[in-house]
């Protein structure tokens, strides 16, 4: 299934977004998610609206982010070191339910 026809069938969207690449912007090097998962989202956003398209990173993670996508719902977690993932992620899922449960399904 293309991409578009997946975001026609779903309710809501969640992308985790990483440091990943190195860009350069405004003459200044800064850590940025791979351009892939910003089209992803932004293609979701188009088919479901900000409200039900979720960006969710890691708290401390220096992510340039297109100004453009300031205004998504963002939910981050807090990874510390040696700490589980799983536990780390359960504040994000509490989030994500409470939004879910506030738009429900379309």
């Amino acid at each position: 299934d293309s991409l578009a026809q997946i975001a026609g069938g779903a309710d809501f969207a969640g992308f985790i977004i990483s440091p990943d690449d190195t860009v350069i912007s405004r003459e200044a090097e800064k850590l940025a998610p791979r351009d892939n998962v910003i089209f992803e989202l932004g293609l979701f956003m188009g088919v479901l609206d900000r409200q039900r398209v979720f960006l969710i990173r890691e708290h401390d993670a220096d992510v340039k982010i297109p100004s453009d996508l300031l205004g998504i719902t963002q939910v981050t977690y807090v990874l510390k070191k040696g700490g589980d993932l799983t536990t780390a992620l359960g504040p994000v899922c509490t989030e994500l339910r409470k939004a879910i449960a506030a738009h429900g399904v379309r």
